[in-house]
């Protein structure tokens, strides 16, 4: 991802939460707060304000099983705590369209967990991509390139992001398994990368906000 961004971009604005449809999670669900951080990826911060009970709840620690009062909670009102996290149901879905594809790339055959009704059959589209004309000027540097490598982990982009923009072929130096060798790779404007990965998570503020969750996870 871009090493340093001298500005902080916002999240994109929460959707109005008069608009949003109805819950996809049954109707008197509970669910404890640690399994509720997991699923729907939350911060304790997240769960101030919502209503809890104390259950108790057997875990097992370092071998020895032991019984600990853990927060229950309506799995509703936590859906609805990620729904103001990650900007709306759609916004929502879309965050773990991105945790899927994180999780199949690092474990593959894997099962990834996600809340009820949160299935790839039934998921929202991404958030709608803001007017390009409104986008910010690039604080890229006019000069910089970068190759499709490099591009696509820094942006966290696919090949398929990266079609239709222009390249050259240059010689890059890599070692392979323990060999020095010199390959083609194709070199981009670093300023078409960036407007690649705004088209992708939907404008300058979208983009940032991507990056701030990547930050997170790598810091936990």
């Amino acid at each position: 991802m871009p090493k340093a961004l001298p500005t902080r971009y916002s999240a994109p604005p929460r959707t109005d939460e008069s608009t949003w449809g109805p819950s996809r999670i049954s109707l008197g669900r509970r669910v404890n707060k640690g399994e509720a951080k997991k699923r729907y990826d939350l911060r304790d911060c997240d769960f101030e304000g919502l209503d809890f009970v104390k259950v108790p709840t057997p875990i097992d620690k370092g071998g020895r099983q032991m019984v600990v009062r853990s927060h229950s909670y309506s799995e509703r009102d936590v859906e609805r705590a990620a729904w103001r996290r990650y900007g709306g149901p759609d916004g929502f879905q879309a965050h773990l369209n991105r945790l899927r594809e994180y999780h199949q790339r690092g474990h593959s055959g894997g099962l990834f967990e996600s809340p009820q009704g949160y299935n790839p059959a039934t998921r929202f589209p991404a958030p709608s991509r803001t007017d390009e004309s409104t986008w910010r000027p690039s604080i890229i540097p006019p000069g910089n390139r970068v190759n499709k490598g490099e591009a696509k982990k820094r942006y966290d982009l696919r090949d398929c992001d990266l079609e239709g923009l222009d390249f050259v072929k240059v010689t890059t130096p890599i070692n392979k398994g323990g060999r020095q060798m010199t390959v083609a790779a194709h070199s981009y404007s670093e300023r078409d990368v960036e407007r690649a990965a705004w088209r992708r998570y939907g404008g300058p503020d979208g983009f940032q906000a991507h990056l701030n969750r990547l930050r997170e996870y790598h810091q936990t």
